[in-house]
């Protein structure tokens, strides 16, 4: 498996646990996603929103949008699936035409907190971060659910996802 093929079993597990956290978040009632929690950014609605944001201003800085804020919190479960959704397809577009080389080149990222000071990183680097940052907020997440009472809790290990033949 070349490294590009690698970057995109990744992002398909990263979709995958997406998916599987606002299955089991839809279900919840408005007061249940905007309870506050001592972890990650503090409800389990405002941790999705801040995956989703998160993906979406790494996606804008590797197609050169350097500047990007964070959108719009999305105000519940469907509309944010739909947002992700729409950003999914931009995702796969972007996927399906980049190489191993293509790796290598650099992505500019200026956050609002620090305009002056731009940051440089390989595509790859910032094609894995945004796998692993997603990981971290899913652990919080379905911690945030099991305090919830969420039953069953989604499984979001990647094996799963391969054993089910995804």
């Amino acid at each position: 498996m070349s490294g590009i093929e690698l970057v995109r079993r990744l992002h398909q597990h990263q979709r995958w646990v997406a998916q599987q956290l606002l299955q089991a978040s839809s279900g919840l009632t408005p007061e249940q996603l905007n309870q506050v929690f001592e972890i990650g950014p503090g409800s389990l609605l405002a941790t999705l929103n801040h995956m989703y944001s998160a993906e979406f201003v790494w996606f804008e800085a590797i197609e050169g949008n350097a500047r990007a804020a964070f959108p719009a919190k999305q105000a519940d479960v469907e509309s944010l699936a739909r947002a992700w959704d729409a950003l999914e397809a931009r995702w796969q577009a972007l996927l399906g035409g980049l190489t191993d080389e293509d790796l290598d080149r650099p992505v500019v990222r200026i956050r609002p907190s620090a305009p002056d000071k731009p940051l440089t990183s390989r595509l790859s680097d910032v094609l894995l971060h945004g796998g692993t940052h997603a990981y971290y907020h899913t652990a919080q997440a379905i911690n945030m659910m099991r305090h919830l009472g969420v039953q069953p809790l989604p499984d979001t290990m990647l094996i799963v996802m391969s054993r089910m033949g995804l």
